[in-house]
């Protein structure tokens, strides 16, 4: 127990004791632990009675603590000195024989709305006359981390508000669906109702509960690349915006490779698939103070992103986004977009990644982008180049040829876009069928 009075307690003491009012109970003798009706464990066991103290508060300070994680409780140093007991309906914390501090702390699950919200009576009693009780309203959640380096879940129960009951309350409570009733006591002349519905999810328990297992398993198996600190918290963040309450479950991103945008601080893209490397899309995006200020997607034909990278194209108002979109079986094309502002502006595409060996492979997958003003009109154009592998087949293991390619975007005044110029292809016949 706190050596400081709950706040429940400062503010009612001053009513002093009542004439009738019963003595505080005994501390109950020791019993073997078991479990509470489903609903209000965690492991099977049921919520540590030093969690429950935990939200009432201090005097100087009021309820301060919205939320505890639940795993490792029962065996953390925090709570190291309490023995959890079981003694009718309530959940006892007693202190260990031999501890300065006496007392006891208490509490009984009065149930669950309809929306997963837990109605709990909390006792406290320091060793003396008082049993300073409260109502605690709480909810079951799993809150992502990134905690040395790792994005998890971890069991999370929060407060989402209580009603300070008093000092040895004679009155009832009781709840029904989404609204607590308070019977009147010698604290309160009237009945009080508490409506928690505005609390509530819209969906059923059963609903609720599928819902938040099929988010926490996403959110077990979320990947962001790179792996250190500073991208997982940023993949973090993106992530949370792509994904508010009651979005769609059906296409929750599992992968997200993030790349910084070249000269601009702070401006990132990334490839974010819920299927990895098979189904995706992608988006570019700015994190400041810990908090993304926008995101603005771009588009690409194929199923997935292979790998996005920027250009600095001079004359250019913002850097050039090069998109490499994949197929399931290899191919894609090279998109580009240009960062103006907070939007991406189409620029332009061509054919120019093959990772699939069938008759023809690109060295290295994709195209390599070079810069610069090819028919010296004054504007940049942008010059792809690269080998193509040649083979007798997808068996083979070295190729028979080796032909340099060379594509040429010119930049078009009138559209706005690279547009290829296919008298200055090289080497392209290669590919027949690809434009």
């Amino acid at each position: 127990m706190r050596g400081i009075l709950s706040l429940s307690a400062a503010l009612l003491a001053c009513l002093g004791c009542r004439d009738g009012v019963a003595p505080p109970p005994a501390p109950p003798p020791v019993v073997d632990r078991i479990d509470l009706e489903p609903g209000f464990c965690f492991e099977g066991e049921p919520v540590h009675p030093g969690v429950i103290d935990e939200f009432s508060g201090w005097l100087s300070d009021g309820p301060m603590i919205s939320g505890i994680y639940l795993d490792g409780a029962y065996n953390s140093d925090r709570y190291f000195h309490y023995k959890v007991e079981r003694w009718g309906n309530w959940v006892y914390g007693v202190f260990d024989a031999g501890n300065a501090q006496e007392g006891f702390l208490r509490y009984l699950h009065h149930g669950r709305t309809p929306g997963g919200i837990h109605v709990i009576e909390a006792h406290q009693n320091g060793g003396g006359s008082g049993v300073f009780q409260d109502l605690i309203f709480l909810r079951f959640e799993h809150e992502v981390v990134l905690e040395n380096g790792r994005v998890r879940a971890r069991p999370l129960l929060r407060r989402v508000g209580g009603f300070i009951l008093g000092d040895r309350d004679s009155g009832t409570v009781r709840l029904s669906g989404s609204t607590v009733f308070i019977g009147p006591s010698h604290h309160r002349r009237e009945p009080v109702e508490i409506d928690l519905s505005q609390f509530d999810s819209e969906t059923s328990t059963e609903e609720q509960d599928v819902k938040e297992k099929y988010w926490a398993g996403i959110r077990e198996r979320l990947r962001i690349f790179p792996e250190s600190q500073k991208f997982q918290k940023i993949g973090w963040l993106l992530w949370r915006h792509m994904h508010p309450p009651g979005s769609d479950t059906e296409r929750a991103v599992t992968w997200i490779r993030i790349w910084p945008v070249e000269g601009i601080d702070k401006v990132y893209a990334a490839a974010c698939d819920w299927e990895p490397e098979w189904w995706g899309i992608w988006v570019c995006f700015k994190v400041e103070d810990g908090r993304i200020h926008w995101v603005h997607g771009g588009g690409q034909d194929e199923q997935s992103v292979r790998e996005i990278r920027s250009i600095r194209v001079p004359g250019r108002e913002g850097p050039v986004i090069q998109v490499i979109g994949t197929t399931h079986m290899g191919h894609g094309d090279l998109y580009f977009y240009e960062l103006v502002g907070e939007r991406l502006v189409y620029r332009g595409e061509t054919f120019g990644y093959d990772s699939h060996k069938d008759d023809t492979l690109i060295e290295g997958g994709a195209l390599a982008v070079n810069v610069e003003d090819f028919n010296l009109d004054g504007h940049r154009d942008l010059v792809l180049t690269g080998t193509v592998e040649i083979y007798d087949g997808w068996k083979e293991e070295s190729p028979i040829r080796r032909v340099p390619v060379r594509k040429v975007l010119i930049w078009n005044q009138d559209s706005a876009e690279w547009i290829q110029d296919k008298s200055l292809r090289l080497g392209w016949d290669v590919y027949p069928s690809r434009e």
